[in-house]
């Protein structure tokens, strides 16, 4: 099957082109500029290059392609949630349009649209931070444009994203920094996370007729617990400490009572509330934001024994979930090309001499 990834020079856009084609398929990456093909060209892809600005370009480049993945996303052009919003709803209004009538296309949308069904710390009643509204508009423009125009349209809200390129890994195994870490969650807690393998699989499966068009939420089958997960990521570590009700995670959880919940979802609010400001304040709120965000962590790793995420606290993933999935653990075996292309090199030590020992 022909395949374009739109998008595919994002993390998991590259790991995608590398699995689909080592699974048989031909693989199409689409970028927008040179730039971000460099990675791509280096695996041997003969990457075409297309802005969802540009509605010719697009029409060439999807041509023929049986199955239309956009796994893009574009920035803001002022820093404002509103621009946002409007870029990537135009993003995927194009790429539907320039999809093949014949064709199938799937767009990534995230576990966050659904999150006042999931994420306790959300309210039903305070503003969607920037990006859940980004992703959420975006998905409902895409199942719009497939229907005005006939298109067979699948849209996979992705839960957290695990496998060989992907931020997440990072962000869970800054546990392993920590000395003796007690992971402040239950270890056989259902985790909501997706194997990059299972949403291959779950892309080549939309084409098939026996897959509805619609909106799915995507996990891996069946579900991984926590304790699963660790030890997939860290296969050489001992055990993890898995303790929902640590002592320790009192400094994490959210305190009840009605004043600060208010306050958390204020703290919540306020990303929303900078589009109201000029942009050279808004840049130097961000990098202050970020910076003070940066501490706090390195401060939490050199002083804790214990670690959470708010992934942590999340709730299963709902109805409707993508149907007919082969057990991701199975499909493992079948990723010897992602495993090597995307294995950690390891850097040599260089040691300088000194005068003396010269």
């Amino acid at each position: 099957m022909n395949i374009a990834v739109v998008g595919a020079n994002g993390q998991v856009g590259r790991e995608l082109c590398v699995i689909l084609r080592e699974w048989g398929h031909d693989v199409v990456p689409i970028v927008r500029n040179p730039w971000g093909a460099a990675f791509l060209r280096h695996c041997g892809f003969r990457v075409r290059f297309a802005s969802a600005s540009s509605g010719p370009d697009m029409n060439a480049a999807l041509a023929d392609a049986n199955l239309v993945i956009i796994s893009a996303y574009a920035d803001s052009t002022d820093g404002t949630t509103a621009a946002a919003v409007k870029a990537n709803s135009d993003l995927v209004s194009t790429v539907v349009a320039a999809s093949p009538p014949s064709g199938v296309v799937v767009f990534f949308s995230t576990v966050r649209v659904i999150a006042r069904a999931i994420d306790p710390a959300v309210t039903g009643w305070e503003p969607r931070p920037p990006y859940d509204r980004v992703k959420a508009a975006a998905e409902s423009e895409f199942l719009r444009k497939c229907r005005a125009i006939g298109r067979k349209g699948v849209a996979l809200r992705l839960g957290h994203v695990i496998g060989y390129n992907q931020a997440k890994n990072d962000r869970f195994m800054a546990a392993g920094q920590m000395v003796a870490p007690l992971l402040c969650v239950d270890g056989d807690a259902v985790s909501n996370t997706v194997h990059t393998a299972t949403i291959a699989e779950a892309c080549v499966a939309s084409h098939s007729a026996a897959v509805p068009d619609g909106c799915y939420n995507l996990v891996n089958k069946p579900q991984w617990t926590w304790r699963e997960v660790f030890r997939y990521l860290s296969p050489q570590s001992p055990d993890w400490q898995f303790q929902k009700t640590a002592r320790d995670v009192q400094s994490h959880a959210p305190r009840s009572g009605f004043l600060p919940s208010l306050w958390a979802a204020v703290r919540r609010t306020l990303p929303a509330a900078k589009d109201w400001l000029p942009a050279s304040t808004r840049l130097r709120l961000q990098t202050a934001i970020k910076t003070a965000s940066a501490r706090r962590e390195v401060a939490k790793l050199e002083h804790e024994h214990s670690f959470w995420v708010y992934e942590f606290d999340y709730r299963a993933m709902p109805q409707p979930l993508f149907p007919a999935l082969t057990d991701t653990v199975l499909l493992l075996p079948k990723l010897e090309s992602a495993s090597r292309v995307f294995k950690p090199v390891e850097v040599p030590v260089f040691q300088v001499e000194t005068p003396a020992a010269r």
